[in-house]
């Protein structure tokens, strides 16, 4: 085997993915002479059953990888079993809290103080505070082959349920002046967000797919997580027969992304259709389809419609209480009314917003 540029990301990546274990990446190693590493990283995510001891006469003690974590999961009490299979819902680094919310166990302190004594899971003290639990991602693979599909469904579900309640927490504190924590925070939880929207458009929970979407937007626009166009598009089709009270938001969230990829006659048409259908439902206008407008309008260089329509930002912001909102109409408007030569208006609308 050589090592290339050409190869070297997908080395990178099965070193990553295989956590760095010695026995796991030997396996791995062992499989170049049938399969391009390419072909392995696409592969991990049936890791134990890719990764068997494959050499003729090769050491006993190399055996596969499902029987090397057998042994020491073989060693838990059953009620730390329990627990480690069900840990394995996680999809990134965890708190007490969600562990406590999705898990279906007593006493989960005691069991995970266990589970990381004996180094079924890693506990970690972020920059942002507090204590975070990880499972590596082979361990993880591992826990989920000890559940059953009936407690796979459950356990989903209650993850999904956990972070769509998470995830309207964070859209709370992102306007208020803990942004910065909220930021840091919703961070550390992007992979478990993710991974309870797929699951929850997988299985058609609309309320709870939507509500996650539309309570992030603003960080992932704010932090360039921009896949979150994607689940928006996605999530579209759950909601394309009948009026759900998101389905606005969603669609503008859809437009914003449309805007971003530079898609405007796209981005155009899914903020008109984010407007009609705030009024089909009789709604309160949220202000994001008029960013979006006035965005595409200003990208095309009609710049007096496309002040009218950021202006319009202004008293939705006004009437929705959320200081947050406020500046950023204020500060929007104040940029619109300065490329029109309204020099007064804007002085007036900056000054708004620094107060």
């Amino acid at each position: 085997f050589q090592l290339t540029a050409a190869n070297a990301p997908a080395v990178a990546e099965i070193c990553r993915r295989l956590d760095g274990i010695p026995l796991a990446l030997e396996l791995a190693a062992s499989r170049t002479a049938a399969l391009d590493v390419t072909d392995i990283a696409r592969r991990l995510d049936e890791r134990l059953r890719l990764l068997q001891a494959v050499r003729r006469g090769a050491d006993p003690r190399h055996r596969r990888l499902h029987d090397t974590i057998s042994w020491s999961y073989d060693l838990l009490d059953a009620d730390e079993q329990r627990l480690f299979a069900e840990l394995a819902v996680f999809a990134g680094p965890f708190d007490l809290d969600a562990a406590e919310a999705v898990c279906d166990e007593p006493d989960v302190l005691d069991l995970l103080t266990g589970l990381s004594q004996r180094s079924m899971i890693s506990v970690r003290h972020p920059a942002s505070g507090g204590t975070r639990y990880e499972m590596l991602e082979t361990l993880r693979e591992f826990g989920r082959s000890r559940l059953d599909d009936l407690s796979n469904v459950d356990l989903f579900g209650r993850h999904a349920a956990h972070f769509a309640s998470v995830a309207k927490d964070f859209e709370h504190v992102m306007q208020t002046v803990d942004e910065p924590a909220a930021v840091r925070r919703i961070d550390d939880s992007f992979a478990d967000l993710r991974a309870a929207q797929r699951f929850a458009g997988d299985v058609g929970d609309v309320d709870t797919a939507l509500a996650l979407i539309t309570s992030i937007r603003e960080y992932a626009m704010r932090t360039m997580r921009y896949e979150i166009f994607g689940w928006a598009d996605a999530a579209l089709s759950l909601v394309a027969e009948e009026a759900h009270p998101l389905r606005p938001t969603l669609t503008g969230v859809s437009a914003y992304g449309a805007w971003v990829r530079g898609e405007f006659d796209r981005a155009f048409e899914m903020a008109g259709a984010a407007l009609d259908d705030e009024r089909l439902q009789g709604l309160e206008p949220l202000g994001l389809a008029e960013r979006v407008l006035g965005n595409v309008l200003y990208i095309r260089g009609v710049l007096d419609d496309g002040a009218e329509m950021i202006d319009r930002l202004v008293p939705i912001a006004e009437a929705s209480g959320n200081p947050a909102q406020r500046v950023h109409a204020y500060y929007m408007s104040s940029i619109s009314s300065a490329s029109i030569g309204d020099i007064d208006l804007a002085r007036t609308r900056y000054e708004a917003a620094f107060e």
